[in-house]
């Protein structure tokens, strides 16, 4: 057993801050493997797949979620 010289409640912000970091890259890896769909709207004037779209807007929210719930980490 290591000691980090933090408390439980620190080791669980860590944990809670490593969490949403990764909830972060998921959605963000996700818009960046469909980003092609907005181009390709763009250029033949086609809708973007209704689930598509969805998906993004949710991933869009669930990054914005995390962020804020991140920024709040860093102040208390």
């Amino acid at each position: 057993m290591t000691l980090t010289g933090k408390t439980q409640a620190q080791l669980d912000t860590d944990a809670q801050a490593i969490q949403l970091a990764q909830t972060i890259a998921t959605n963000q890896a996700y818009l960046n493997s469909t980003d092609w769909h907005a181009g390709y709207s763009v250029e033949t004037g086609q809708p973007i797949d209704a689930t598509v779209k969805q998906n993004r807007a949710s991933a869009r929210q669930a990054i914005a979620a995390a962020r804020q719930a991140l920024a709040k980490l860093g102040a208390s």
